[in-house]
């Protein structure tokens, strides 16, 4: 499971790593309360040296998912329902917007 919790750098390799098997899992969450488990195929560390004052797993107005310490570009994912395709064709077709986020599957466990 991917944790946004962590320095995007990490984040990052432990994608890499992970990919193509067993995948690097996080939870989607919309505004409009719904939830999609995606597989995370590559991303990189945005080329903005301004760390991130939202909350790790948010999605800012550009699109760029909130880390630790820095933001991460999705660059490719692939939804549970379906085939890999880039960041640009899921924000389109799910109409990801700032109010979006991520979260990682284990954080969403009963105790």
């Amino acid at each position: 499971f991917v944790r946004f919790d962590r320095p995007a750098d990490e984040i990052t390799r432990h994608i890499r790593g992970m990919t193509p098997w067993p995948g690097a899992t996080a939870l989607f969450h919309g505004a409009d309360d719904r939830q999609e488990r995606v597989t995370l195929l590559r991303v990189r560390r945005a080329e903005n040296p301004t760390p991130p004052d939202i909350e790790p797993g948010s999605i800012d107005p550009r699109c760029y998912v909130a880390a630790n310490d820095a933001f991460l570009e999705i660059l490719e994912l692939r939804p549970a329902s379906g085939r890999p395709m880039t960041w640009q064709e899921f924000v389109n077709g799910r109409h990801v917007s700032d109010a979006d986020r991520f979260s990682s599957p284990e954080t969403q466990r009963a105790p």
